[in-house]
């Protein structure tokens, strides 16, 4: 608990709960001027930044006053913050395009690159989208898909900037699915060393992955094995790749207990679970893990609807009423956290904040010559503060004699009639 006083002798402490419990994280909402679907949110360069579907953004630099711009009538996949620039990559139209600021109220279109035209054997013409991007420290690397209606082509480009990158193919004839959704088909990994892409085909999931944006690998992962499949999200902590998928196992009597497993890998080719997961047994499908975050000693996976949970290193199996909701009604998409805050973005224009430790809050508290005590709301997770008296660091003219009749002064009533 942290108390923002002007005198530097005031002491504060908190009292623990009734059980000595770790508060939970409260969200609270904060609404925006657009009904855009917000994909993803990164903390980087002193702001918050949020991208939407649908070519708007939005920053804040505390994750509750934000500012929102739409940029034009583009398709967003993707936001980095690389040598102190934004990079937002995405669609225009049917080409790809690449958009760099340095200060977010400034935009400059580094990129709008298409196929020239390029046709599959159908004759049918091929967009091209830029689904994410990248650096290893030496190179950008642009993931990307051009498709057509029945087929699409994976493609990496590279290159020293942005400007003027090196097309490399990486696999062709690859089918579209799901039909007519190419761009919630596919994610972009990133790990410490490398990049890829995931892409849900029929009946199974393929992921693509290089650290140089040149030599590519590749793994297949079936629906409904031991793996995780292809269509759940996939995303970097503590070292590790990680998915969080819903399953659902079959139980004596024709019921069914749900669990949320966690499954990593280092090379993105083998894979290990971890679990048994989250269990609920009401029958019905968890949301999926979208990423996670660590806020102190603790990690929080935050699901990809409403669930959200604190967890120890590794999943482990949980009550219903140790995941903690962000929103029953919202679909999260992305979330990112700074020293003091998390920030969650999802559908519809909503953006979710909390404190980064729900102990840890700034209050304002006026100082006084007498103890204080001041009960906070039971939603601010702490149940009563002690503020001991300030008694000395007090300017030694607050005198009763020197203070103008019946005004007070920090808890000393004035006597002088002057």
């Amino acid at each position: 608990m942290r108390i923002k006083t002007n005198l530097p002798k005031a002491i504060v402490y908190r009292e623990a709960g009734a059980e000595g419990a770790a508060p939970s994280v409260s969200f609270r909402p904060t609404a925006l001027p657009s009904s855009d679907d917000f994909i993803k949110v990164v903390y980087e360069g002193g702001h918050f930044v949020a991208i939407g579907k649908n070519g708007g953004i939005a920053y804040s630099k505390e994750g509750q006053t934000w500012t929102y711009r739409k940029l034009g009538e583009y398709a967003f996949c993707d936001i980095d913050y690389i040598d102190g620039l934004y990079i937002i990559v995405g669609g225009a139209g049917a080409k790809g395009l690449i958009l760099s600021s340095a200060d977010l109220s400034e935009w400059k279109k580094e990129a709008e690159t298409d196929l020239g035209g390029a046709k599959d054997s159908y004759g049918h013409a091929y967009s091209l989208l830029f689904r994410g991007i990248w650096n290893n420290g030496r190179d950008y690397i642009v993931m990307a898909i051009a498709y057509t209606s029945n087929y699409s082509i994976q493609y990496a480009y590279t290159g020293a900037s942005v400007r003027g990158l090196k097309q490399v193919l990486i696999e062709d004839g690859i089918e579209r699915y799901p039909a007519g959704q190419y761009a919630s088909a596919s994610q972009i990994l990133k790990g410490n060393n490398r990049v890829g892409i995931a892409r849900q085909l029929t009946g199974k999931g393929k992921i693509w992955y290089t650290s140089d944006g040149n030599d590519f690998d590749s793994v297949e992962l079936t629906s409904g094995s031991a793996v995780p499949g292809g269509g759940s999200p996939i995303f970097f902590y503590e070292g590790y790749f990680q998915q969080g998928i819903a399953y659902r196992k079959a139980a004596g009597g024709g019921n069914y207990a749900t669990f949320a497993h966690m499954y990593r890998s280092i090379s993105l080719k083998q894979w290990e679970a971890v679990g048994p997961g989250l269990q609920h047994n009401t029958g019905k499908e968890l949301p999926y893990f979208i990423c996670a975050l660590r806020v102190g000693d603790r990690s929080l996976y935050i699901g990809e609807h409403s669930g959200l949970l604190v967890g120890e290193e590794s999943i482990v199996e949980k009550a219903p009423e140790e995941c903690f909701p962000i929103s029953p009604s919202v679909t999260v998409n992305s979330a990112a956290r700074s020293e003091a805050r998390i920030v969650c973005v999802g559908d519809g224009g909503v953006v979710f904040w909390a404190n980064a430790d729900g102990s840890d809050k700034n209050m304002e508290i006026a100082p006084a010559t007498v103890d204080q005590e001041i009960y906070i709301r039971k939603s601010d997770n702490v149940r009563m503060l002690h503020v001991k008296a300030v008694t000395s660091g007090i300017d030694s003219n607050i005198r009763p004699e020197n203070i103008r009749k019946d005004v007070t002064i920090l808890g000393v009533k004035g006597t002088y009639g002057g």
